[in-house]
């Protein structure tokens, strides 16, 4: 990003006027602010209310409301959002986060089977429709499935083979094919789930203009890699499901004393967030920071509770993945009403991925439940997690430059702020 005026760098903060929502969401490409240097001030140019970049004022963007009062007012800024500061916070962890500390401090149990029912919306309201974003994302275009040739067309082809496979093997009585696949989904999802809170630090850090050293984002990538491990303790250790390669005595015995690396993990991620604060001068977002929490905290309910913190981290994981496949789409598709536009793509999402997972669970009772037809829908199941998976891992790179169009289109140029501020700059001297 360019410096700002005297050599600071622009923070990035936004003035949103209400309602908040609507206005973020229309902050669409359609509408992207153009920059024009006027005098000593830079206006950027919406369908909303103009904003004026003013090297005199503390703060770099100011509603022109203020343009008149410049320093003698008090500036109110919210940092640029996906769809809103608040919601993103929700969506990207904060409910988790309430949710998940709740239960921990209070000690509360929660049964499975007595919340049965809840579960069961939630997965087909927040987790099926995840599953059917991700593939929307992939394949809305052909440009995408040739960009993509792996995660679109071998992968797939590669699976539908283990599927075939394992299905013969296992009408002759042979089941290593369904298990090995049912092994893999399960140890892949370790990486699915911290690889994703990564991303999601990461895009945070950058929509909140915090410039991370080498050291202090190879450091929070560790942390993450700790969780990773963790997870892959924690699940040999509570389902005892551990393949014969690994039952050694030495290695069964100390899976318990993995919960140190990440409690350890965590005091270097505030350690980390602590450094970046003093360096920078300023907190830093409250986003980055929450998926490091969750994460933690689900795991945490995992090692006291069991399975139930695995479905609890899988709600959370999908609703912050619906947080950007939405500005995704909004980015992609500018639409000129964006929050009836969403609500339609959000129901699309869930009965598309009602008549496919339902269909998938429905399937077997309906035939009378036979062992085999009860193996061939698990072995669906586990064919597209890992496929899923895989699919995330290749389209949301920030290293690429697709990737960041489709998420950032909707805020200003930070190259187009720079010039305009400079432009400014050089006018209010040129007539000081």
């Amino acid at each position: 990003m360019d410096p700002g005026p005297e050599g600071r760098k622009p923070s990035g903060h936004w003035a949103y006027g209400p309602p908040a929502l609507k206005r973020a969401l229309m902050l669409s490409p359609a509408s992207r602010p153009q920059l024009q240097a006027s005098g000593p001030s830079v206006l950027l140019t919406t369908h909303s209310e103009p904003i004026v970049y003013n090297p005199r004022v503390t703060s770099p963007f100011v509603s022109s409301s203020l343009k008149s009062k410049e320093t003698s007012s008090t500036i109110t800024a919210a940092p640029k959002a996906l769809i809103t500061p608040w919601i993103d916070a929700a969506g990207i962890g904060g409910v988790a986060v309430i949710l998940l500390s709740t239960v921990l401090l209070l000690q509360l149990p929660i049964s499975e089977k007595e919340w049965a029912r809840l579960i069961a919306v939630l997965t087909a309201l927040i987790n099926w429709p995840h599953f059917m974003a991700s593939y929307r994302v992939l394949y809305n275009t052909r440009e995408n499935v040739r960009r993509y040739p792996w995660a679109s067309l071998y992968i797939p082809a590669l699976l539908l083979a283990s599927a075939g496979g394992a299905i013969v093997m296992w009408m002759n009585e042979i089941p290593f094919g369904y298990t090995l696949l049912d092994y893999l989904s399960a140890i892949y999802l370790a990486w699915h789930y911290t690889g994703q809170g990564w991303g999601t630090t990461a895009t945070f850090a950058r929509l909140g203009d915090v410039n991370m050293t080498t050291a202090e984002r190879r450091s929070l990538r560790w942390v993450f890699h700790a969780f990773l491990v963790w997870h892959l303790a924690l699940y040999h250790l509570k389902t005892g499901n551990i393949p014969p390669f690994l039952r050694w005595n030495a290695l069964i015995s100390s899976l318990p004393q993995f919960s140190w690396i990440a409690h350890i993990s965590l005091a270097i991620s505030a350690v980390v967030f602590w450094r970046i604060s003093k360096r920078m001068g300023r907190v830093v977002p409250v986003r980055m920071i929450l998926p490091v929490l969750s994460l933690y905290l689900g795991y945490t309910l995992f090692s006291q509770q069991g399975h139930i913190g695995l479905v609890v981290l899988q709600l959370a994981h999908a609703l912050q993945y619906l947080t950007f496949t939405s500005r995704v789409e909004i980015n992609r598709h500018r639409p000129s009403h964006p929050l009836p536009w969403i609500a339609v793509y959000y129901s699309a999402l869930c009965v598309s991925a009602w008549l496919v997972f339902n269909g998938i669970l429905k399937f077997g009772p309906s035939i009378g439940a036979l062992p085999i037809v009860n193996m061939v829908g698990l072995t669906w199941v586990n064919i597209v997690t890992i496929h899923h998976y895989f699919v995330d891992g290749c389209i949301w790179k920030l290293s690429n430059p697709e990737v960041r169009r489709d998420l950032f289109l909707h805020l200003p140029d930070p190259k187009q702020i720079g010039k305009a501020a400079r432009a400014a700059k050089r006018q209010a001297a040129a007539t000081a």
